[in-house]
């Protein structure tokens, strides 16, 4: 594997890494163009089995705190993507 250091990820980017730990399939490169709806839907349909009972918007908000963790981390060096 390739360690990613010092690149700069968009945030985008780790909305999509932190939704790959919530979802069977992670957000698609263009959600953020999706309307909420299609997005909600997206994460209806590709919840894992322990997220079932999770309402979309919900789930979406735990994504978006990990992606904003992830992001923290990253900018002070504590946190690098491996390919």
């Amino acid at each position: 594997m390739k360690t990613i250091t010092n690149k700069l990820i968009t945030w985008e980017e780790f909305i999509r890494r932190a939704s790959s730990h919530f979802l069977c399939k992670p957000l698609p490169e263009d959600f953020l163009a999706l309307e909420e709806e299609e997005i909600d839907e997206f994460i209806d349909e590709n919840k894992t089995y322990w997220f079932q009972n999770c309402e979309a918007n919900d789930l979406y908000e735990i994504i978006e705190v990990l992606a904003n963790e992830m992001e923290h981390l990253h900018k002070h060096g504590e946190f690098e993507f491996e390919l």
